[in-house]
This record gives C-alpha cells, sequence and structure tokens, in this order.
C-alpha cells in the first residue's frame, strides 16, 4: 500500500491500516510501475510567514479560504489571469493602485 501525505512525501506499508489524516492513499499506474496516480489537491500558501497548507478536499479548502476572509474566486488561476488580462488589475493589489490603473484605463480610451 503508498499513501501520499500532505507535506509531499510518499510512504509504503506491506500492512493494511487506516488512513491518517494528513494522507489519501495512492496507487500504482500499473503493475510494475513505481509512477501514481496522485489526487487532485488545493494549496494555501501563505506568502508573509511563508508556510504551505494543503488540502486534498476541495470542501475543506473553500471553508479555509472563507474562514480567512479570503475571496474564492482567487482559487481559479486561469480566472484570475484573465481579469487581469482584461482590466490589468490584480485582484491583491491595493486600492489605490487598483484605483490609478482604473483612471489611467479611463484616459487611454
Amino acid at each position: 500500500m503508498s499513501f501520499f501525505r500532505v507535506d509531499g512525501s510518499i510512504s509504503y506499508s506491506d500492512k493494511a491500516r487506516e488512513l491518517r489524516k494528513d494522507e489519501v492513499r495512492i496507487y500504482p499506474i500499473n503493475e510494475n510501475s513505481s509512477n501514481f496516480n496522485l489526487p487532485k489537491r488545493w494549496f494555501l500558501l501563505n506568502l508573509n510567514d511563508k508556510t504551505v497548507e494543503v488540502f486534498f478536499d476541495k470542501e475543506q479548502y473553500l471553508q479555509i479560504l472563507e474562514n480567512k476572509h479570503i475571496s474564492q474566486s482567487l482559487h481559479s488561476v486561469n480566472k484570475v489571469y484573465n481579469d487581469y488580462k482584461n482590466s490589468m488589475i490584480a485582484p491583491w493589489f491595493p486600492e489605490n493602485i487598483k484605483l490609478r490603473i482604473k483612471e489611467n484605463n479611463m484616459l487611454k480610451k
């Protein structure tokens, strides 16, 4: 049996055992392979203290975002990129910078 942990490590056990809270069971792609199909996971990066939280459950991840007052729209990289591409404003820009960019964009039109 093989297990993938939230810290990125993989552990192996030749005995059946219960899953720990911080891991999921992974399966080899085929019998002779050391390659595994890894489950989806979500990351929350804290740039202030340089910590990373990893979640195997999307609902738990979204709940943590809500608890930390982080917009769920930020979890979609494609949405953030497309919004930025269209407006040239990233959601984490300070409000005064957002205002200047909006004003500058209005002057260009």
